[in-house]
């Protein structure tokens, strides 16, 4: 029996090592999509690269976080995006962008084509003209397809911006889902309770086990009917600590909560950058502060 025990002992903690998620989440097999929520304060910027090495940046945060996120891509090798995605025209989403058009060769630019006539989207858009960079207004169904399995479709705005909205700029904001095998990603850009209801009510596809949480976890996004209809299985929020909007609101974080909807919360004000890598079936996720 005492020549058991060491044996009987070892079984045993192997045992509990998975169910106490020592092994919680496995490598994926084969090539990945690696997605980074860049951690740039109160904004968002989030980088997406494919099997085949082509790079696909949404947004970039605020002005003085476009060095960061220029360092970032390049640590990851990227020396090439094959499409930057304004999700809106405010200033801590596309503040970076004139950064990241500066130091990349950039395939295309994917705006809402939201006239928000602000300084920091008229230099934006002078530096997509002078550099002649292939721009597109996004509209519902266009689709961008990367490699064999990877593609990203723009689900909103419609053909007709929406007007008289709570924040028109919000609300007018690229949504694309990002699909690659049997796993979807879901980014809403700073879309609030009617962007969603637009999505909604186009009747589209949108469960997606990944969502990037629209405009910062605010009070006036993420409704109970959305959540529904996205399923997610991770959420992921883009916030400054300590930012003086109060975001995430207490009411979203408990619309968010896992009782609620199942899903695993990562925030980058707690989490840092934040990867998620995906083969088409699994999902793993790694953050920069656990």
């Amino acid at each position: 029996m005492r020549r058991l025990l060491p044996i009987i002992l070892l079984v045993f903690a192997l045992a509990l090592g998975t169910w106490t998620g020592w092994n919680k989440q496995k490598e994926p097999i084969g090539p990945s999509v690696r997605v980074e929520f860049i951690d740039v304060g109160q904004g968002d910027s989030i980088l997406i690269k494919t099997p085949e090495g082509d790079a696909i940046l949404i947004d970039a945060g605020e002005k003085e976080y476009g060095p960061k996120v220029v360092s970032h891509l390049r640590k990851l090798g990227v020396r090439r995006l094959r499409l930057v995605v304004m999700s809106h025209p405010h200033s801590d989403h596309i503040g970076g962008i004139p950064d990241v058009l500066n130091s990349f060769k950039v395939g295309g630019v994917l705006d809402s084509g939201y006239v928000h006539g602000t300084n920091t989207q008229e230099r934006v858009l002078s530096i997509i003209e002078k550099k002649k960079i292939p721009y597109h207004r996004a509209t519902q169904g266009m689709v961008f397809r990367f490699g064999d399995d990877v593609q990203l479709k723009v689900l909103a705005p419609g053909k007709q911006h929406l007007q008289g909205t709570s924040s028109d700029a919000n609300n007018n904001s690229v949504v694309v889902q990002l699909i690659t095998g049997r796993v979807k990603m879901l980014f809403p850009g700073d879309i609030e309770r009617d962007g969603e209801g637009w999505l909604i009510a186009s009747r589209q596809d949108i469960e997606s086990q990944i969502l990037k949480v629209a405009h910062h976890g605010a009070s006036t996004s993420t409704s109970l009917e959305f959540l529904r209809l996205v399923k997610p299985e991770y959420v992921v929020i883009s916030v400054g600590a300590g930012n003086e909007y109060g975001h995430p609101r207490k009411s979203t974080l408990k619309r968010l909560v896992k009782d609620r909807t199942g899903a695993s919360m990562y925030r980058t004000d707690k989490n840092g950058t934040i990867t998620i890598r995906t083969d088409g079936r699994r999902i793993t996720v790694e953050a920069q502060n656990e």
